[in-house]
């Protein structure tokens, strides 16, 4: 091989490894095989908007959850949301409310609504991915609590991006789950404002 030409080769060889290690990107973690590597901080600090759109909780109250946040701590561990949703059941009109997501552990956050008081979801992360969303579980029942599965998503990505926690979803729940965020039921309750 001519000498400048492997140069050449060497050169964008080092230059594609360089930009492979100094550019972040974003990949899934799988929290119960790594506890470690789901901090709960990420998920306040990375979603401004999350939706719920997805349970194993069929009892659900609410329908097109919605979340904005409107207020972050210094320290990263506790955000305040506006939150919108619909009563399942019910009329279709927006409810709105505000919550705060408190991180309690690593990968464990608290939802506390003020319209569900005194409710605090203690949700256990199962699964993230990246920015896009993620899946958590949380025991629901005061008499003999059931541990029940829920998806959450950033309404900025898409829906190949969200696949992988659909996936996982289905794995944790057996396919025994239920669509939070119905087009037709969720018209007054867009996933984002613009």
């Amino acid at each position: 091989m001519d000498p400048s030409k492997h140069l050449r080769h060497s050169v964008i060889s080092i230059v594609t490894l360089l930009i492979a290690v100094t550019v972040p990107f974003v990949h899934a973690q799988d929290c119960q095989e790594n506890p470690q590597s789901c901090d709960g901080k990420q998920i306040l600090s990375n979603y401004v908007w999350i939706n719920d759109v997805a349970t194993s909780y069929r009892e659900n109250p609410s329908n097109c959850d919605r979340y904005q946040r409107i207020s972050l701590s210094e320290d990263g561990k506790k955000a305040q949301y506006i939150f919108v949703y619909t009563e399942r059941g019910g009329d279709k009109n927006p409810i709105k409310d505000t919550c705060t997501i408190e991180v309690v552990s690593e990968g464990v956050i608290d939802i506390t609504c003020k319209d569900f008081l005194p409710t605090v979801y203690h949700v256990t992360l199962d699964y993230v991915n990246g920015n896009y969303c993620f899946v958590g579980h949380t025991n629901v029942g005061e008499n003999a609590p059931t541990q029940y599965y829920f998806l959450f998503t950033n309404p900025d990505s898409n829906d190949e991006e969200y696949k992988s926690c659909y996936n996982k979803l289905q794995e944790y729940t057996g396919g025994n789950f239920i669509s939070l965020r119905d087009d037709e039921k969720c018209k007054n309750v867009p996933p984002k404002i613009e």
